[in-house]
């Protein structure tokens, strides 16, 4: 017996819209929320796809979260802006702010913003590849102690890296991974299967919500 379905990504990211459209939430913030849920799993990175669907639920049902409105620019310079994400859905305030960065780097070479009033926003890297459609250089942080990493980090990240790949792995059919590397052997075997293979839990989950 099957433990997993492959899913087809349009028919998940219909799916998750039609969800939200039953809460009455906006259509756009609809499609923005199905957006970066299939593009976690799609990556690989099924703790934050459709896997949390029911957290977005119930944020919205419980009014922890409001389901239309706008992001609101409250200060701004030609690089810079802050940025008030009215509690709305996670990835419809981080899309307004990477959106909004794009556009001041366009004119300025780098833009820099950060919000606040903001929710749960998927993977981070969904961001950071908005940029890449400009042939921009994107970044994306949330609040943490600036003082986890010590000076010198970037570079002591890349060494390691490349130590990492120049070693022989301890099973020689088994490549040695680093960053990256998972996520883009997930997208290929996606293409591969038509679709995204989702376990039978994930599924029957997301059915129970709406049954």
């Amino acid at each position: 017996m099957s433990h997993s379905k492959i899913i087809p990504i349009g028919v998940a990211k219909q799916f998750i819209e039609r969800l939200m459209a039953r809460l009455d939430v906006d259509q756009t913030h609809a499609k923005a929320l199905a957006e970066v849920l299939v593009a976690g799993d799609y990556r690989g990175h099924f703790s934050h796809g459709l896997n949390r669907i029911e957290i977005y639920i119930k944020d919205i049902q419980e009014n922890s979260c409001r389901k239309t409105g706008q992001p609101k620019i409250l200060k701004e310079t030609a690089a810079t802006a802050w940025v008030d994400g009215q509690n709305l859905l996670g990835p419809v305030v981080g899309r307004f702010c990477m959106n909004l960065a794009i556009e001041k780097a366009k004119h300025c070479g780098v833009g820099w913003v950060c919000a606040k009033g903001s929710n749960h926003f998927g993977i981070a890297g969904y961001y950071s590849m908005m940029a890449l459609e400009h042939r921009f250089l994107g970044q994306c942080f949330v609040a943490i102690d600036p003082n986890c990493f010590a000076p010198g980090f970037e570079d002591r990240m890349q060494t390691l890296n490349k130590n990492l790949r120049s070693q022989d792995p301890v099973v020689p059919s088994q490549p040695i991974l680093v960053h990256g590397d998972p996520e883009r052997s997930h997208m290929e075997k996606c293409q591969q299967l038509g679709g995204i293979e989702y376990h039978n839990n994930i599924i029957q989950m997301t059915v129970s919500i709406i049954v």
